[in-house]
């Protein structure tokens, strides 16, 4: 049915654009192989399967760090049009033992202040904590590691001879830094420039705590002159 209606599939099952027959391969490998699982969020622009396995290749080249090559990957997925949710893990065949013994590393997400949602802060504080970090240190980790892809991309665009003002990755990373603007000064280090981003969460939070207040504030004050949420037409401004 959601073939038929979505897509426009006709005929049968297996006529389908997606279907749910896997198409199965015995391929003999050896440690210096991997796998890449993805969805077709990767593969769906201008990036061929051929593509993506260069494009990794070049990165094992660079380094061995799963995560950052499989970021790499959606990055450039996105920089070559594609507008599909994106998921890609990297499998190694070789022994893990080594990299099991280095431990989990924390990378905070993308944080944007913009929509200002008291549920984003409260589970990007959760995530931080969860690896032993406060929300002021995650949003310093987070704010350096943009700035560093940042420049990171701007010399990728430099040495292809791309444009910094029509890049959509580098678009999205200033969209982001806007939302840690000021920004610390230059002369705070270590704690007292963490302290600098632990005053901004606290300052996002209580500027949401405001903004629900004054929306309940108002609607409260019509519910007691006798005017009913639903007189007002519409969602209740409170729905999250």
């Amino acid at each position: 049915w959601y073939q038929r209606r979505v897509h426009g599939g006709t005929g049968g099952p297996l006529n389908q654009k997606v279907i749910a027959q896997p198409e199965i391969r015995h391929i003999q490998c050896t440690e210096s192989d991997w796998i890449l699982v993805a969805c077709d969020g990767v593969f769906e622009s201008r990036f061929s399967n051929e593509e993506v396995t260069e494009f990794i290749r070049v990165q094992f080249e660079q380094t061995d760090d799963l995560a950052v090559i499989c970021g790499r990957v959606a990055d450039e997925a996105i920089a070559r049009g594609s507008t599909d949710n994106i998921t890609c893990m990297l499998v190694q065949l070789k022994d893990g033992n080594e990299y099991q013994a280095i431990g989990g590393e924390f990378i905070p997400g993308p944080f944007h202040a913009k929509p200002k949602s008291g549920a984003f802060l409260q589970a990007y504080r959760k995530a931080a904590e969860s690896a032993g970090f406060t929300m002021g240190q995650a949003l310093e980790m987070r704010h350096d590691k943009v700035r560093s892809l940042m420049q990171q991309r701007i010399l990728e665009l430099k040495e292809n001879g791309g444009s910094s003002g029509q890049d959509e990755v580098l678009a999205s990373l200033r969209e982001e830094m806007v939302s840690f603007k000021p920004g610390p000064d230059k002369s705070l280090k270590g704690p007292e420039r963490t302290k600098w981003f632990t005053t901004l969460a606290r300052q996002l939070e209580s500027l949401e705590d405001e903004q629900d207040g004054g929306i309940n504030s108002k609607l409260a004050k019509l519910q007691q002159m006798g005017i009913p949420l639903s007189a007002l037409g519409g969602a209740n401004p409170t729905d999250k």
